[in-house]
């Protein structure tokens, strides 16, 4: 648990560098104040903005790229909820029994992104109720107890964000590689 609490702690850092360094390069620039800068990037329109400019994968336009894109995401997690009940010693785990896990947590995060409002109880509330349905899926379809589901559950999350880690790393490196070539 502490090194995801120094992982975000890092990440906020590394944030909040990069926000101060293009202060100071529009300050530079233009002569504008570098604490408003700052404030002004990190609000959270600017942050989304920064965000589909250098993923623009994430919000694809066309179907073609839609479709890709959702069988991307629903394969790599049913063969991680694959692999994580393989790790939580679930016998006879198979990739159907992975996707259907998979479908069910990608309809049931689509439905809380496109229905739940962004304050805290609410979020709240819909954690634990994610958690609920997590242990509920893992009892029901993978027929695991609460130890499997724990350790299904870490294991899960490890490696969403090892893959998301890859991600903005091969972003990284083809951008800097841009730079150079």
């Amino acid at each position: 648990m502490r090194w995801i609490l120094n992982l975000l702690a890092i990440t906020m850092l590394v944030v909040a560098v990069r926000a101060q360094d293009r202060a100071s390069e529009s300050s530079d620039r233009g002569g504008a104040d570098v604490s408003a800068a700052v404030v002004d990037a990190a609000t959270p329109d600017a942050q989304i903005g920064r965000f589909v400019d250098r993923y623009l994968w994430v919000v694809p336009e066309s179907a073609g790229h839609k479709a890709s894109l959702g069988i991307g995401v629903f394969v790599a997690l049913a063969f991680i909820i694959m692999f994580s009940a393989r790790l939580a010693n679930l016998d006879g785990v198979t990739f159907g029994r992975g996707s259907f896990c998979s479908a069910c947590v990608l309809v049931v995060s689509s439905l809380e992104v496109a229905f739940v409002p962004g304050s805290a109880p609410i979020v709240a509330a819909v954690c634990v109720l994610n958690l609920a349905a997590w242990f509920g899926l893992v009892r029901g379809a993978l027929g695991g107890d609460f130890y499997n589901g724990s350790v299904m559950l870490v294991s899960t999350l490890f490696a969403v964000m090892l893959s998301l880690l890859g991600v903005q790393l091969a972003g990284t490196l083809l951008q800097r590689s841009a730079l150079l070539g």
